[in-house]
């Protein structure tokens, strides 16, 4: 596993780009992480000189602070207050505001029969229901605009808060959120956490909607708890804090998978941490790749590049089972794939809609993992993991667009299926050899330094990094196959056991460096090939 706020739902033909924009009451927000050291008291005080007066604490053990200031902090000032012995970090509170979801054009979904849904079709839904049998009711969360919960197809899986008396005004369980019993609005601080943009209900709706005919749509999981967290507005904006606050209610509320369909270019260090107390409970994390176009090794895109091993990271494959043009994609960053085409599920004022985007891909993927742990509760999120990725269908068109080559199937994951890795070769098949290349270190400015692997009748090579370092965000190693084609371009450092595979009995490694800092480059002793 290597492994606020956009949200990921497009039209068939169209891509949406997040947009950074602030509004009066988030322009000048801060989170600050304190470090425990003599010097905090002392720094505290000193956040007073720069204008900074403390709003709230959140995040683990309230360990996050959430400053604001009259003015806009320079980057000068920023960087210095991030030199101070008592702090962590402190780092910029955004939010980001993001198109609103857009209906397929066409009526109906793209199909491979006219008997059920496309994407049903392709995870062998029905065949993963009846093979499951009895399953036990999974709590899932969905961070998103809120869900409607009286939506006929929702409304008897809406996960309900049993402590909490409706209506009364108080807060029963002494939980710290008053009426929360579907959930709560984190975005408006209010009980009701209804939807009013559709997106969230759209998502729910992929994961858990059951039907009321025969014909009516139906989603991955027949036996489930959704609960509504709503951390956006109706315009589909989010604020950072929301998001971290609803990782720890659906946590603290028992939730074990957390459904994410949204993201943001910024890898929010306070964000992390939340994500990171989930792991420690054992809750999963499902995040959206991203809906850019990008190469999500090179650019990340958050929650989903965290490097926890709770998030999976979803792309998206297209009505013929091959990758989305439109999604982001990821070698060692995006962990597998699922439908995204023009998928209908429920939305607001109790009807249905077609959408597109990894916003759909990614409720399909949390639905197939409620599913196998509703098999057995008593698992460990990591062994769930793993029998979904198991499972998954391997598709050699999804090479280098996630790590594992695969899209999600719910009847091999439930059945516990281990179905045949395209790649690697099975270990036997591989010979390993010394090799001696290895770049300067620092490599050099301008540099476009070429090193070539070849062995002669080798149907793939696997190239075994010793260590790798290139500045991020401004140099690269692209790693360039037999017919002229960039397959990889690595950007930042790896761990030193980083391994990858190149289809081919040639390669090419090309340093790609600019005019400014460099780092230690890469070295390599061995690699392994096979045929």
């Amino acid at each position: 596993m290597k492994s606020i706020v956009t949200l990921f739902a497009i039209a068939l033909v169209i891509a949406f780009s997040a947009t950074t924009s602030f509004s009066k009451d988030t322009l000048f927000q801060y989170l600050i992480k304190f470090k425990n050291h003599p010097d905090a008291s002392k720094n505290k005080l000193e956040l007073v000189d720069f204008g900074l007066k403390l709003k709230e604490h959140i995040g683990p053990n309230k360990q996050i602070y959430v400053y604001t200031a009259p003015l806009e902090l320079s980057q000068q000032a920023l960087s210095s207050l991030n030199t101070r012995n008592g702090i962590d970090w402190i780092e910029p509170y955004y939010q980001i505001q993001i198109p609103i979801p857009v209906e397929s054009t066409q009526k109906k979904s793209p199909a491979l029969s006219l008997s059920e849904p496309y994407h049903h079709q392709i995870l062998e839904t029905k065949k993963a229901h009846k093979a499951l049998k009895d399953g036990k009711e999974i709590i899932v969360a969905v961070l998103d605009t809120g869900i409607e919960s009286t939506h006929p197809n929702l409304k008897n899986h809406m996960w309900t808060n049993s402590g909490e008396i409706a209506g009364n005004g108080i807060d029963d369980d002494k939980n710290g959120f008053i009426d929360d019993v579907h959930g709560y609005d984190f975005y408006n601080n209010q009980s009701s956490a209804e939807d009013d943009n559709g997106h969230g209900t759209h998502c729910a709706g992929l994961i858990g909607a059951y039907p009321t005919d025969a014909r009516d749509v139906f989603g991955v999981m027949p036996k489930v708890k959704l609960m509504s967290l709503k951390i956006f507005n109706q315009y589909g904006q989010g604020k950072l804090s929301t998001a971290i606050k609803a990782v720890l209610y659906a946590v603290r509320n028992g939730a074990v998978i957390l459904n994410n369909s949204y993201g943001s270019p910024n890898p929010n260090k306070s964000l992390r941490l939340a994500f990171k107390a989930a792991e420690k409970l054992g809750v999963i994390a499902v995040s959206a790749a991203g809906n850019h176009k990008n190469n999500n090794d090179t650019r990340g895109e958050f929650p989903a590049n965290f490097d926890l091993p709770n998030i999976i990271s979803v792309g998206s494959t297209d009505a013929k089972d091959t990758h989305s043009s439109f999604s982001n994609f990821g070698a060692l960053s995006v962990d597998l794939s699922a439908p995204r085409d023009q998928i209908l599920s429920t939305h607001l004022h109790g009807k249905l809609k077609s959408l597109s985007g990894t916003s759909m891909s990614t409720p399909l993927v949390a639905g197939v993992l409620g599913l196998v742990w509703s098999k057995d509760p008593s698992q460990t999120y990591r062994e769930v993991i793993q029998k979904v990725l198991n499972g998954s269908d391997k598709l050699d068109l999804l090479f280098g667009k996630n790590y594992n080559l695969a899209r999600v199937n719910a009847y091999n994951s439930v059945k516990e299926k281990k179905i045949k890795n395209l790649y690697p070769l099975p270990e036997k098949k591989w010979k390993e050899e010394s090799l001696d290349i290895q770049s300067d270190h620092p490599y050099l400015n301008n540099s476009r330094a070429s090193y070539i692997v070849e062995k002669s009748g080798a149907k793939y090579i696997k190239l075994n990094f010793d260590k790798i370092h290139m500045e991020s965000g401004y140099d690269f190693l692209e790693i360039i196959n037999s017919k002229g084609v960039i397959v990889h371009k690595l950007n930042g450092p790896f761990k030193d056991d980083l391994s990858l595979i190149i289809p081919g009995d040639k390669l090419t490694l090309q340093i790609d460096s600019d005019s400014s800092q460099t780092e230690y480059g890469f070295k390599i002793s061995n690699f392994s090939w096979g045929k």
